[in-house]
């Protein structure tokens, strides 16, 4: 074995030869080098620490402002591109967003927070292809990492490949088989993978006064997801001003791209508490910053008279909140104005499109108010007005149960008005 002490690595290298009053200055100038590094670095990491402070107060901008300090003082300091990224995706920024952690990877291609930064973006954007991409990347990068492995397979649920989602689960179960986290990710895609809804509903509407005696209204209805859309059955059942009827109607939602879906309605009736026939056609758009939109229009015929009725929406994404308005604008027969409703809808959801609480409220009336539209002549309630509120609730994975309560304020006109209670109860079973 060949060992080498102190003096014969300084005579190999040279360092004899050097003066010693040389030595004790190039060992100065490597201590001051070293302290200089030290106290950048510490500069730095107090910076990122005031950066971590001010994003987490909800000071973004300051927080971005601070990261890009670091960036220029250290250009290798990934993380302040990763919380750059971070702060602009929890303002709903998302292009901005994947920009700054696209810095990060780009320098350090493998890092673990960037890469799990990357796919929150493109997941809370609605690009569940590029979030796929990343949590596959991140898996090549990290194998067997149980975060990128849920991540991927809540995209996959949320793209309804659940075959792939359910192959995903139970490949992490045969290593860690007592995991609660992913035990309940199985159950969670079980239940999201049912395709089929079958619901009884009931409304009672009791007026002020018992003017007209109460309305009810039953439906059942029955409901199947497929691959390129869903299709909605459903049998309305009234009786109202003494009178019994039915009516049948069909609801179809298809995709129409990656951003796009759309709805469409027929129904028809033989009653005078019904439209005879009943038309609905509606374009849905996602678009940035989690906002939805729509336009589209509704046509009813009676027995006498029929009306179209144009309408549209916007709605928006807050994390867990859903709040959208809608109106709808109805041109008078013989062209000379035209009368205008509104709605607003804001829930709060717990886990799952089945389980939130809403409220609501508007002015006139809704064509969609399958209880109380009955007449093309819905003008005269215009100037009404209504508060709702409701509460659904998934029970034992194959249950949803749901309540409602609203209030109407009818000014039919000066000389007649009237108050009407609305109850509502739902029950559907998933399979």
């Amino acid at each position: 074995m060949l060992i080498l002490d102190s003096k014969s690595i300084c005579k190999n290298s040279g360092l004899q030869s050097i003066p010693f009053k040389m030595k004790i200055k190039l060992t100065l100038i490597l201590c001051i080098g070293c302290i200089g590094i030290m106290s950048a670095q510490t500069d730095v990491d107090s910076l990122f620490s005031k950066a971590r402070e001010k994003a987490f107060g909800k000071d973004y901008q300051a927080a971005r402002s601070i990261c890009c300090k670091i960036l220029e003082l250290s250009p290798s300091y990934v993380d302040a591109a990763v919380l750059a990224g971070r702060t602009f995706s929890w303002q709903s920024e998302y292009d901005s967003a994947r920009a700054q952690i696209k810095i990060a990877l780009e320098r350090k291609p493998s890092y673990y927070d960037a890469i799990s930064a990357m796919i929150d973006a493109c997941s809370w954007s609605g690009d569940d292809q590029a979030a796929l991409y990343y949590c596959d990347y991140g898996l090549r990068n990290h194998p067997g990492d149980q975060e990128f492995a849920i991540k991927k397979i809540k995209v996959l649920n949320n793209i309804k490949d659940y075959s792939r989602a359910l192959q995903a689960v139970d490949s992490m179960l045969l290593l860690k088989p007592t995991n609660d986290t992913l035990k309940a990710l199985k159950r969670s895609v079980r239940r999201d993978k049912i395709a089929n809804k079958l619901s009884l509903s009931y409304t009672l509407d009791i007026f002020e006064n018992n003017s007209p005696t109460p309305w009810q209204l039953y439906y059942l209805q029955y409901s199947r997801y497929t691959p390129w859309g869903t299709i909605v059955a459903r049998s309305n059942f009234a009786d109202r001003f003494g009178m019994q009827s039915a009516q049948y109607e069909l609801d179809l939602y298809p995709s129409l791209g990656k951003k796009m879906y759309g709805y469409f309605n027929f129904g028809f009736s033989n009653s005078q508490i019904f439209p005879r026939q009943r038309y609905g056609a509606e374009v849905y758009r996602k678009f940035p910053k989690s906002f939805e939109g729509s336009i589209g229009l509704r046509h009813l015929s009676f027995l006498s008279s029929s009306v179209t009725i144009y309408t549209a929406s916007l709605g928006k994404y807050f994390g867990n909140e859903w709040l959208s308005f809608r109106t709808y604008v109805t041109p008078s027969d013989d062209g000379s104005g035209m009368s205008l409703s509104a709605n607003f809808v804001l829930r709060h959801y717990f886990e799952g499109a089945d389980s939130y609480v809403g409220i609501g409220g508007g002015i006139g009336s809704s064509p969609d108010d399958r209880a109380k539209y009955y007449s093309s002549n819905e003008d005269i309630r215009l100037r009404s007005n209504n508060f709702k509120l409701n509460f659904s609730k998934r029970i034992l994975d194959f249950w949803v149960a749901s309540v409602g309560f609203s209030f109407e304020n009818q000014n039919y006109n000066s000389s007649y008005h009237n108050k009407d209670y609305t109850f509502d109860l739902s029950l559907s079973y998933l399979f």
